[in-house]
């Protein structure tokens, strides 16, 4: 289950690309009815829209997880599935939704604006999450170990917190990733073998790389090598969590990296996650979800077609 036959790529394929089709249909709908039609929405709302295409589209009543769809603080929960809560003006939606056809899963999340414009400071962050994500695409080959990966994505986004003055630049990167200071903004693991189901079997096994006890990287679905026709997601984000953050403050070994009073403008952001499927080849990895709008600039612009 580990590495999948041709025939399981090409089905992953086009579960992939039907999810990209349904995420680019919901920014647009969310788009037409909050800003131009000046609709209240929920968060359900926005789901709906997805579902609404995708079980269209891949003639599934099912779906491979519960729908994650978190408005403004909402975000930072990482399993948040009530999606009930109404949309406001100046928030961030963070939709992890996927297809599932013939047994098979798509994993994808995007974040955007509820507006259809990113304020400077959620661009900030958003740019920080999404070179995380292209940066694991970049590396990602056989013969990596996962964890590996798992420690790029932490690299980047302590550098990119540390520019923007949430972690003090008194410290070096390196010495903030050894004191597991990203887990307090990531407190998940990279990404996750998928194909059967979201989180597939294979990832901690007899003969493979045994589970890390350290922060965040206990969370990590596998530690294994990466090889040929491997399926992964790769799903870098950027979360406030008060109480987690909190957690850290306190900790009198590593509150000295963490800009307290700055952090705290943050506490009701939320969350950026960017989820990708990525298929590992010969010599490197492709985006299964190729297509879908990434950049800031591509998903407002994408928005506004509506």
């Amino acid at each position: 289950r580990t590495k999948k036959s041709q025939d399981e790529i090409d089905l992953l394929k086009y579960i992939n690309q039907a999810t990209v089709e349904a995420h680019i249909t919901t920014m647009k709908k969310l788009y037409q009815n909050f800003v131009v039609n000046k609709k209240k929405l929920i968060e359900r709302d926005v789901e709906n829209y997805f579902v609404s295409y995708i079980r269209n589209k891949l003639k599934s009543r099912n779906h491979p997880y519960d729908h994650i769809c978190g408005c403004g603080p909402n975000g930072s929960t990482l399993h948040y599935v009530n999606n009930d809560q109404e949309l406001k003006d100046g928030q961030l939606i963070l939709m992890d939704m996927g297809g599932l056809a013939a047994g098979y899963v798509s994993d994808v999340t995007s974040t955007v604006p509820v507006n259809g414009q990113f304020t400077e400071k959620q661009k900030q962050i958003y740019d920080i999450v999404l070179n995380a994500n292209l940066e694991v695409q970049n590396n990602a080959k056989p013969g990596v170990k996962w964890t590996d990966m798992h420690l790029l994505a932490e690299r980047i986004i302590i550098t990119g917190l540390r520019n923007y003055g949430l972690l003090s630049s008194s410290y070096t990167v390196d010495e903030m990733l050894n004191n597991r200071v990203a887990y307090y903004f990531m407190p998940h693991g990279l990404g996750h073998l998928m194909g059967i189901d979201t989180h597939d079997a294979g990832g901690y096994l007899s003969f493979t790389p045994v589970r890390s006890k350290e922060k965040g990287l206990s969370s990590l679905r596998t530690a294994r090598y990466l090889e040929p026709n491997m399926v992964l997601s790769d799903e870098p984000g950027i979360y406030f969590i008060p109480y987690l953050l909190e957690q850290a403050f306190k900790d009198e070994k590593i509150s000295k990296y963490f800009v307290v009073d700055k952090i705290k403008e943050y506490y009701d952001f939320g969350g950026v996650r960017i989820e990708d499927d990525i298929l590992i080849t010969d010599d490197g990895c492709v985006n299964l979800t190729e297509g879908l709008p990434r950049t800031t600039e591509e998903i407002e612009a994408t928005m506004a077609e509506s």
